[in-house]
């Protein structure tokens, strides 16, 4: 049994790099997940090796809005509710929008969760924002930081553990991810 079976993912920025490596770190726990990208080729590429019973390669390009309402669309339509949302690439106007077309999935299921993977500390203030905004929702809201020498198991790690039901009650948290020993 994994920390996140049946749970319905939906990350963003996963086409390669972190973001990738999360989403089969999600898949290897039991999830089902939603890969949005730019990088269309790259994106395809990672949810067909995942496989189609459990990935899918969605555009979506942060700063579109009609993006983000096809995204909210297929979660609706697969899944009639999303437990987590990881975002590996996009910017505070970003959030917003995210958070406009997905707040009604994100509160379906009852415990949902938002991880923020951030490059640096800087999105931790906006990060504790939404998380104040979301908690009467029942919205976890967390970021992780990368040790910029950090290696994936750490990051992967991390972030599954706040989107299992292990993290209930931690929200607005910022979690520097330190080297893989």
């Amino acid at each position: 049994m994994g920390h996140l079976d049946g749970k319905a993912i939906l990350l963003i920025g996963a086409a390669a790099g972190d973001g990738e490596a999360i989403a089969r770190g999600c898949v290897a726990e039991g999830a089902e997940v939603l890969i949005a990208d730019v990088r269309d080729a790259a994106g395809t590429r990672v949810a067909s090796e995942l496989g189609k019973h459990v990935a899918a390669y969605l555009h979506l390009d942060a700063a579109q809005p009609s993006d983000w309402e096809l995204a909210a669309a297929y979660c609706a339509s697969q899944w009639g509710r999303l437990d987590g949302l990881v975002n590996c690439a996009i910017g505070q106007p970003g959030v917003q929008l995210a958070l406009d077309a997905l707040v009604d999935l994100l509160e379906a299921p009852g415990a949902a969760s938002v991880v923020n993977v951030a490059p640096s500390e800087d999105a931790g203030e906006l990060t504790r924002i939404v998380a104040a905004e979301l908690a009467p929702r029942a919205i976890r809201v967390n970021a992780v930081f990368p040790h910029e020498d950090e290696g994936e198991r750490g990051l992967i790690a991390t972030t599954i553990y706040l989107l299992s039901d292990a993290a209930a009650g931690r929200t607005g948290e910022e979690i520097a991810v330190t080297p893989d020993a």
